[in-house]
């Protein structure tokens, strides 16, 4: 009796269908899992449109506006703003140039000696007594060219001269001659000057606040001389010295910024009488 035989693997293989060409696949990796990364959702994956997982829309909403700007400032408002911005500024301006003379200038320093009680203390004397930096030396040589050619300037009256009831001093610049005129005087007489003005002006000033003058000096009463332009050396604002005494036609007074660099101590320096010379001083009190 036959047996059946069962039909070898080849036959097996070459009696089974054909399968499709295309490239041969490979069953997908089983799907890691483990407590740090889940097994991910196909949906998820490969959610779209029609998919439960899709993209939630972002709904913005109708009742957002973009913020009103806020009212513009009235005229009013905006004038008061710029005018204490002008005033902020100039402040600052005045603070910087004074600071910047009283560290530079000559004048500056002499005055910063004489309020800190050390008048006796010279300029080149500051600090460790050596000269200061060349910067430093150009400011003090350009101040004391500037007072020289400007001596009698008053910055403070604008070109006008106006009286005052001479209770207090009035405003001079340190290192003027109009400065040492006004202080050496009261210190002679108790009496300040009562006008303001350039030196060449003090004359006019004198008889508006109606004080004494002539073109010669009392005899034994204190007085402030006065030089117009350009007369004995004077210069274009005219130059203006107390008289301390006289001999003859030649009075003897004491000065300060008489000559290139006298803006930083007084000097001593003779007039002679003649056109261009005026005296002025305060009537005696009976």
């Amino acid at each position: 009796m036959l047996s059946a035989k069962r039909p070898s693997a080849a036959v097996s293989q070459a009696n089974a269908p054909a399968s499709p060409k295309g490239p041969a696949t490979s069953p997908l990796p089983a799907p890691v899992t483990s407590k740090l990364f889940p097994p991910l959702d196909g949906r998820i994956v490969t959610g779209g449109l029609g998919s439960t997982q899709s993209r939630v829309p972002v709904v913005i909403k109708g009742d957002l506006k973009r913020p009103e700007p806020p009212p513009p400032r009235s005229r009013e408002a905006h004038r008061k703003h710029s005018k204490r911005l002008w005033i902020l500024g100039t402040a600052m301006l005045v603070i910087t140039i004074a600071a910047t003379l009283l560290a530079a200038t000559p004048q500056g320093r002499d005055l910063t000696l004489r309020l800190s009680g050390n008048p006796g203390a010279t300029v080149g004397s500051l600090g460790n007594g050596q000269q200061g930096s060349s910067a430093a030396s150009i400011s003090a040589q350009a101040t004391a060219t500037w007072m020289y050619q400007n001596d009698g300037y008053d910055p403070y009256s604008h070109g006008q001269v106006i009286v005052s009831d001479g209770k207090n001093s009035l405003p001079w610049p340190y290192g003027q001659c109009t400065y040492w005129a006004n202080f050496r005087y009261h210190q002679m007489t108790g009496f300040w000057v009562q006008w303001t003005g350039n030196a060449d002006q003090w004359f006019l000033g004198a008889q508006k606040a109606g004080w004494d003058y002539a073109q010669k000096p009392p005899i034994g009463i204190p007085s402030i001389v006065v030089l117009m332009p350009y007369v004995q050396g004077a210069g274009w604002l005219g130059h203006v010295a107390v008289v301390e005494s006289q001999t003859g036609n030649v009075v003897h007074t004491s000065n300060m910024n008489w000559g290139y660099g006298g803006s930083t101590h007084v000097e001593y320096v003779d007039f002679t009488l003649g056109p261009g010379v005026y005296f002025v001083w305060h009537p005696p009190q009976n």
